[in-house]
């Protein structure tokens, strides 16, 4: 009889160990995502330190340069390069900071009270509740792959600029 009761807390303690394992893991993911959204802040500030250092330099120059050569809707494709990569940097970085995806951050209240009434003596309840949290990380950390993802491209899109606008400069002088 000792066996028996002897396992059964030796379960529950498991259980609600993997409870507060699973709450901590997604706490720790809300962080991860807040690291990656102010990474991109700090992407889409360098982009644009980047587009108007070189923007400065041609700035007294003469713009028929823009102008000429290879052409698309009257503007040269080099410059037009230069522009459209930071325009891309800039649209990765805000894709990280403004959409909105679905995400679980928290063990829900509710599910909490819900699962701990419906509870038996096999701790079906509080085994379910754990198997949801799991889940919920698991649709996090395919969120967060993608947000850094996101972040990834805006950062060499900010680097692939410093090309054709040293190509621009280059052309003006």
């Amino acid at each position: 009889m000792a066996g028996v009761f002897g396992g059964y807390w030796v379960r529950q303690e498991l259980l609600n160990a993997a409870l507060m394992e699973a709450i901590s893991n997604l706490r720790s993911q809300k962080e991860d995502l807040r690291n990656v959204r102010s990474h991109s802040a700090f992407s889409a500030t360098v982009s644009s330190i980047i587009a108007s250092v070189f923007a400065s330099m041609i700035a007294g120059q003469d713009l028929e340069p823009l102008f000429s050569g290879h052409t698309f809707l009257g503007v040269n494709f080099i410059f037009l390069g230069a522009v459209c990569l930071f325009v891309l940097s800039l649209f990765f970085s805000m894709q990280v900071l403004t959409k909105v995806q679905d995400v679980t951050f928290e063990a829900n209240p509710t599910a909490l009270l819900h699962w701990s009434k419906w509870d038996d003596h096999a701790n079906s309840g509080l085994t379910q509740l754990v198997e949801d949290l799991v889940g919920d990380f698991e649709k996090n950390e395919e969120v967060i792959h993608g947000v850094m993802g996101n972040l990834q491209l805006a950062l060499i899109f900010g680097a692939a600029q410093i090309i054709p606008w040293t190509m621009v400069v280059a052309n003006m002088v």
